[in-house]
């Protein structure tokens, strides 16, 4: 699967800030593409719990969100739900977590996995999974 690429523009927290403007795109893991409408919940990067007087929030077109964090923190998202759609079907994300984001980055991919490939990409490898547990998936670096 694919990685982002750090760019110039990933933190741009000017000196002696007290609050900095987060911007995300939360996106389809398989086709990449933005999805409006899916919860996004702010988690402390140390515990995993929501964040403390930040507010859950929805994605908006292509995906695109933003919200007001303090500097130099890493914090985590939880996304679920459904995106909204104007025709079709829309696309239902199984709960997925994303750690380790700086909270000043910019177009920084959040990515959500539909409920399709969660369950199709582990019978894909030859896993069965128990539906009592969950699935961990990630990079370490």
């Amino acid at each position: 699967m694919g990685q982002d690429t750090p760019t110039t523009q990933d933190t741009v927290t000017p000196p002696d800030a007290t609050t900095v403007t987060f911007i995300g795109q939360l996106v389809d893991f398989k086709a990449k593409k933005g999805r409006k409408g899916v919860d996004i919940t702010v988690l402390d990067n140390d515990t995993g719990e929501p964040m403390t007087g930040i507010s859950p929030l929805k994605s908006g077109d292509d995906g695109v969100f933003q919200l007001t964090l303090p500097p130099g923190l890493l914090v985590g998202f939880k996304s679920t739900g459904q995106e909204e759609v104007t025709s079709g079907i829309p696309m239902k994300f199984q709960t997925t977590y994303q750690f380790n984001i700086p909270s000043d980055a910019q177009g920084k991919r959040i990515y959500a996995v539909d409920t399709i490939t969660y369950t199709t990409a582990p019978k894909t490898a030859g896993i069965n999974v128990d539906r009592t547990k969950g699935i961990l998936a990630g990079t370490i670096y």
